[in-house]
């Protein structure tokens, strides 16, 4: 891929398993000409360097255009008083998906809509930044420590979170 264009990484090694146990098409699915399909995308700087995009699962697809919710959580999470966040795509009649935040905030004060937005066009494009957050008072955490983002999302479609 082209420096700064993003894209899915496949690889191969005789490290890399050959397919799931008594699922042949499943295995069908994530190989190609025996290369495994990771369901990360990355891009790759001047250095040469990779860095993770997003997971393909996480992709949320609003107007037309990807995006990657890890790319939008990490420029939230550099806001002083976010404690946590997860993006996802919230169902959207027009667009397909709406960039959707749940915060969780530290302190007492938290952000207005107003403010994420104008923190975020400093470093994302418009389609990128969320137009809508929902405050959360905690998070659900798998048993790996990560967040339960299908858990988390069903809640907040749901209307189960303030």
């Amino acid at each position: 891929m082209p420096t700064g264009t993003t894209g899915e990484l496949y690889v191969r090694s005789g490290m890399v398993f050959s397919g799931y146990y008594g699922l042949p098409e499943e295995s069908e699915r994530v190989f190609r000409d025996g290369w495994l399909k990771t369901g990360d995308y990355m891009y790759r700087d001047r250095d040469d360097y990779l860095y993770l995009a997003g997971r393909s699962q996480h992709r949320i697809k609003t107007g037309g255009l990807n995006v990657f919710p890890e790319e939008v959580e990490a420029v939230l999470r550099r806001i002083p008083n976010v404690r946590e966040v997860m993006v996802f795509g919230k169902p959207h009649e027009h667009w397909g998906e709406q960039v959707t935040a749940l915060i969780q905030w530290r302190g007492d004060r938290p952000l207005s809509m107003e403010e994420v937005k104008q923190y975020c066009r400093e470093e994302l494009p418009s389609y990128k930044i969320p137009k809508a957050c929902i405050a959360v008072d905690e998070f659900i955490y798998t048993s790996s420590g990560k967040i339960a983002r299908q858990s988390m999302q069903q809640q907040a479609l749901k209307g189960v979170m303030s």
